[in-house]
């Protein structure tokens, strides 16, 4: 059963991945200008899921884990997206939506694993 603070991790997890998404996009398709605006609302998105996060005060159990792992998973792909695509190497409008796509999908299996979270005794950020 998914409890209050097991979906408040999954909606943490999925809006990281949808922000990611469109800041890659926003990285590998817009100029100058467009890409500072979306760099600035991206910062604006960690800022606020950071504060948000802080006030939920427990997690379900195995919650942590599950952010740990998407949160590692997602570093790599997006380094690995960012460093062949960045620097005009390549402009190719599939390289960035198949990069952003796969900047999501770390995180968006961390929340559906999240699914198995409990919220019974608190997270020890024990693996789930």
């Amino acid at each position: 059963m998914r409890t209050a603070s097991t979906r408040r991790t999954q909606i943490y997890l999925v809006v990281w991945a949808v922000s990611s998404a469109a800041l890659v996009l926003g990285i590998g398709l817009l100029d100058t200008m467009w890409l500072i605006a979306s760099m600035a609302v991206w910062a604006v998105v960690v800022v606020v899921g950071v504060l948000w996060s802080r006030r939920w005060g427990s997690v379900g159990m195995g919650s942590t884990a599950q952010v740990r792992r998407g949160t590692f998973g997602w570093a790599v792909v997006y380094a690995i997206v960012i460093a062949c695509g960045s620097g005009d190497k390549i402009e190719s409008l599939w390289f960035w939506v198949v990069g952003a796509a796969a900047t999501a999908v770390p995180l968006l299996m961390a929340a559906r694993q999240c699914a198995r979270c409990s919220d019974t005794g608190g997270d020890t950020g024990a693996p789930a």
